[in-house]
């Protein structure tokens, strides 16, 4: 069983390997950091801080984790993924290609999606929400 950062750089790795991904999300050079990280953004975003002219990106990261019940050593995190475009259309391609490039790679299941509102002018906010059970020692 893996912690949190973990996931979140499998799931960085993962994104970057797929041509198809870094295509949508208008990557030339996959080896260019500074344009990976405005791309693939390891953080939740306030809306006031995204604009038009940076999209599309994704954000992805964990806003909790707790407990099971019957067992003390699993985490079941709440991994939140927002898909930021110009177009709903955009956002949602994304989330398709996203989804599949997961689950190429692991069985974590979708818990939640849909479209959420973003008070930025020209910019399309849709998200999904995982629950992958993380290391809890």
């Amino acid at each position: 069983m893996r912690n949190s950062f973990d996931l979140l750089n499998d799931i960085f790795n993962w994104c970057v390997a797929d041509e198809e991904m870094m295509r949508m999300l208008g990557v030339m050079d996959n080896t260019n950091t500074d344009v990976l990280k405005d791309k693939l953004r390891l953080e939740c975003q306030a809306d006031e801080a995204v604009t038009a002219a940076a999209v599309p990106f994704i954000a992805f990261y964990f806003t909790r984790a707790e407990k099971l019940e019957h067992n003390w050593l699993v985490n079941k995190g709440e991994l939140y993924v927002d898909f930021y475009a110009d177009a709903l259309l955009n956002a949602g391609l994304l989330a398709k290609r996203f989804r599949q490039v997961l689950g190429e790679h692991d069985e974590i299941l979708l818990s939640e999606e849909g479209q959420q509102s973003i008070g930025a002018d020209g910019v399309y906010k849709y998200r999904l929400i995982y629950n992958p059970l993380i290391d809890g020692k």
